[in-house]
């Protein structure tokens, strides 16, 4: 599963409520919405899930500028336009969510870096290989430094970006890589 797919599963689902009545409506409906979106993601209604995840983007927009959850509304609007190979939408949308996270999160945290993969995944499906290796590379650190070299956003980092490096004709490299990636699969057994 490449790693645009775990941003719907796992960060879509972290909010936070804010105490004023229309905020935590706001909010309510910002969950709904983003939860339809998902849902109809999984299920391949990518008209639907555009429209869900354009509406979640309306909502977050409410949360102010720097919002988390603006971040994640973007990053399921932009994997949307991604899947539908509609990459000239994808990249600014991929871009501000970055931005985003940078803001609210610091350079150095596992939100960031899914994001950093989402927008590599993006430039690699385009052939634009120089652009995504240091995003693949910047993501891979993070993930190793904040959450351990056996964890699987780590798995998941090292496979996008030995992928990359065999496309490259750099298969020593991307050798390297996978060898790392088969030894945390036997170390997770799952």
């Amino acid at each position: 599963m490449q790693r645009r797919l775990a941003v719907l599963l796992a960060v879509g689902v972290v909010i936070w409520l804010a105490p004023e009545a229309g905020a935590a409506q706001s909010a309510g409906a910002w969950e709904q919405f983003t939860e339809a979106g998902k849902i109809a993601y999984q299920q391949s209604h990518y008209g639907e899930a555009l429209a869900y995840f354009q509406a979640a983007v309306k909502e977050a927009e409410k949360f102010g500028p720097e919002d988390r959850r603006l971040a994640t509304s973007l990053n399921n609007l932009a994997a949307v336009y991604s899947t539908q190979d509609n990459y000239k939408d994808a990249e600014p949308i991929y871009r501000r969510a970055l931005h985003i996270l940078e803001q609210a999160l610091g350079r150095e945290h596992p939100d960031l870096a899914t994001s950093l993969n989402n927008l590599a995944v993006l430039y690699d499906s385009q052939g634009k290989y120089g652009e995504a290796e240091p995003l693949y590379r910047r993501a891979l650190a993070i993930d190793e430094k904040v959450l351990g070299v056996e964890h699987h956003n780590v798995l998941t980092d090292l496979q996008n970006y030995a992928a990359l490096l065999r496309k490259m004709k750099r298969d020593d490299e991307a050798a390297k890589l996978e060898e790392r990636a088969e030894m945390i699969r036997s170390l997770r057994h799952d």
